[in-house]
């Protein structure tokens, strides 16, 4: 009688133990699975897996995004012009693109079936030749902004009637103004890491160690945040979530989120500040961009498939 309660507190504990190692390893699984296709998400998750700042992160993440937002466009063009024949479709396609605001920025021609961008000088480039003009002009169109009741849209980059997300909107107001800025990095993980390198950090590093000194920005700067999605879990990280345009007086103007819109904000009520950057300055004069060459990137029409858009996984046609 021993030996049999023995025995099977024994057996009982040897399928615990195998129900454990065999739960452990499907959670190992799931965790490995959700880091591999969090990349297929959209276009704000290039803030999450963003590890490293070297050039050629930045031009995998800046093409990417491009990708996300080409297969919207490609997604909402295909729902409206169906039975076309493959020639047609393709023609078509590039002349509804070149009418697209958010594309007028590129060059880009119809090669065969692709789409070939060809990037000169990309990301961050101009002349701020009048400091205190760029900054009124930031400011101007932040509230213009504003005052048109913008919407929010992940991974939208302008203009209104499309909405912005939180760093398409600085980008808008940098490139769109009289500011002297042609080009601008995507994203708000990029936009702290180029300005960091290119030395347009305001009073102190970006980062989770950056402490909010309201006295010593300057209306214009960018100004980034943690956000309410933490970014900790990633390796070498910012934390950083979050990017807003500061235009004095203790007020920020930001694309906030899906409810609220475009809005102007008290930055000392922000929690998780991440620092600033300060394009308006003499230190942006004459940059040529963060990459020492151009760039062809082809982009393959397709008719029917799934492609991933900024709102995830989607089906053309």
């Amino acid at each position: 009688m021993y030996m049999n309660k023995k025995g099977a507190l024994f057996a009982t504990a040897t399928v615990l133990i195998v129900f454990l190692w065999i739960f452990g390893n499907m959670v190992v699984k799931i965790n490995k699975e959700n880091e591999s296709s969090i990349k297929d998400v959209g276009l704000d998750t290039i803030d999450l897996i963003r590890q490293k700042t070297d050039s050629e992160y930045d031009k995998f993440f800046m093409l990417k995004g491009l990708e996300y937002r080409l297969n919207s466009a490609l997604i909402d063009f295909s729902s409206e012009n169906k039975g076309l024949n493959k020639d047609d479709f393709n023609e078509k396609f590039f002349e509804y693109l070149k009418k697209q605001e958010e594309f007028l920025e590129y060059d880009f021609n119809l090669v065969g079936d692709n789409l070939e961008f060809n990037f000169k000088g990309v990301e961050g480039s101009g002349t701020i030749n009048n400091i205190n003009q760029c900054q009124s002009e930031v400011v101007k169109l932040s509230q213009e902004l504003l005052q048109q009741k913008c919407s929010y849209e992940l991974g939208a980059k302008g203009p209104c009637n499309t909405g912005f997300d939180c760093s398409g909107l600085v980008k808008w107001v940098y490139v769109k103004s009289d500011s002297g800025v042609n080009s601008f990095p995507d994203g708000s993980w990029i936009q702290a890491d180029w300005g960091r390198r290119n030395g347009l950090v305001v009073s102190n590093d970006i980062g989770k160690g950056a402490v909010l000194e309201v006295d010593k920005l300057e209306p214009g700067d960018v100004v980034f945040f943690r956000g309410s999605l933490s970014t900790d879990n990633y390796g070498e990280q910012l934390g950083i979530r979050h990017v807003a345009i500061y235009i004095g007086n203790g007020k920020i103007i930001e694309a906030a989120g899906k409810n609220t819109g475009i809005i102007e904000s008290d930055i000392t009520k922000k929690k998780d500040y991440r620092g600033a950057i300060r394009v308006c300055s003499n230190n942006f004069k004459e940059r040529t961009g963060m990459f020492g060459s151009d760039l062809i990137y082809d982009y393959m029409i397709k008719q029917t498939g799934k492609v991933v858009t900024t709102e995830g996984l989607r089906e053309i046609g």
